[in-house]
């Protein structure tokens, strides 16, 4: 079974960042992408 990562999908890039930090303070592993089209590059190649 492969990692899991929470995608983070969000413009903004200081919320995108802010957020993403959070989620790795609590142990999370994250994937960030600044919108869908990028998201879902980052979806396939995992």
């Amino acid at each position: 079974m492969g990692a899991f990562c929470i995608q983070i999908v969000e413009g903004n890039p200081h919320l995108r960042s802010l957020l993403g930090w959070h989620l790795q303070q609590a142990g999370y592993t994250v994937c960030q992408s600044a919108d869908l089209h990028q998201a879902r590059e980052v979806f396939q190649q995992r």
